[in-house]
């Protein structure tokens, strides 16, 4: 049976009506797909090395330092914060897309690090971390002769 031809306006508005359903199903398995707790948001984040340290580098923007907390457990970095949702002066929200809530971010480290000498600088919305690695002071080793 051929279909009665509709005009472009409700041809555009039901392309419309599949596309918002399209996204919502995708909104609803991205949120069946993240587990009970997981955080809302999680910084992007570079890891180099710069001579005897390694450096992390993460996206903070916004934060202020006494929102992070940052410390070494094993072979990782963790680092967490919290991004409050900003209020309006006044009025109410029509849009709000910046990510916030509390998360957790892990970084694993292959080495050991010198926990005394440890760095974290937060300027213009970056966190930078240095983990120098614990230095190998390689001690001389005495082997003594015996007779047989």
């Amino acid at each position: 049976m051929k279909r009665p031809r509709q005009t472009p306006v409700a041809d555009l508005a039901a392309l419309q009506r599949d596309i918002d359903g399209l996204f919502e199903r995708l909104r609803a398995a991205e949120r069946q797909a993240r587990p009970a707790g997981a955080a809302a948001w999680s910084p992007a984040i570079d890891v180099y090395e710069c001579g005897d340290a390694v450096v992390v580098v993460a996206e903070v923007p916004g934060l202020a330092p006494e929102s992070l907390a940052l410390h070494v457990e094993g072979n990782e970095l963790v680092i967490r914060g919290e991004r409050r949702a900003p209020k309006p002066a006044s009025g109410s929200w029509l849009c709000l897309e910046r990510p916030h809530g509390r998360f957790e971010r892990r970084v694993a480290l292959e080495a050991a690090f010198d926990g005394q000498r440890i760095e974290a600088r937060l300027k213009d919305g970056l966190l930078v971390v240095s983990l120098p690695r614990h230095e190998r002071r390689r001690r001389p080793v005495v082997i003594e002769v015996k007779r047989s």
